[in-house]
């Protein structure tokens, strides 16, 4: 293909969800969460994924962000396989795991923090947030 003919076209597409299955297996049974998924996803598009629960959403927001793997097919972001969590994909969990006494601001830091088994406290008198390790709590 000429670069002419590339540029003509249609540009590539932001995300590729190609031919996607999962399936859980629990004690009694295999749940097929996902069976054969397609889509693409251009650049700029906005895309809504409704269904009632359990019908796999959740699974399918996982794979694409790269929390879960496929058990067969494959996802593309930018072109790029998704094999795990990237800084370019973010995910909005179902559970609220937000400090409502926080601005969004606030939530940010110390959902960063949370994960390095440190928080930040917020110092009124200083105006400002200072970090703080979990296990210099305990002593």
């Amino acid at each position: 293909m000429s670069l002419q003919e590339e540029l003509q076209g249609p540009p590539p597409a932001k995300l590729v969800v190609d031919h996607v299955s999962k399936s859980f297996r629990q004690k009694r049974q295999t749940v097929q969460a996902l069976d054969d998924i397609s889509l693409e996803v251009a650049e700029g598009e906005f895309i809504v994924i409704v269904g009632p629960s359990g019908c796999g959403k959740s699974t399918l927001l996982d794979i694409i962000a790269g929390l879960e793997k496929p058990d067969k097919g494959r996802v593309l972001a930018d072109n790029q396989p998704v094999l795990a969590p990237g800084r370019h994909r973010l995910v909005m969990f179902q559970e609220s795991a937000l400090f409502p006494w926080l601005n969004a601001f606030g939530n940010v830091i110390a959902s960063g923090a949370r994960s390095q088994n440190s928080f930040f406290i917020w110092s009124a008198s200083k105006n400002s947030w200072k970090p703080t390790c979990m296990s210099s709590l305990a002593a």
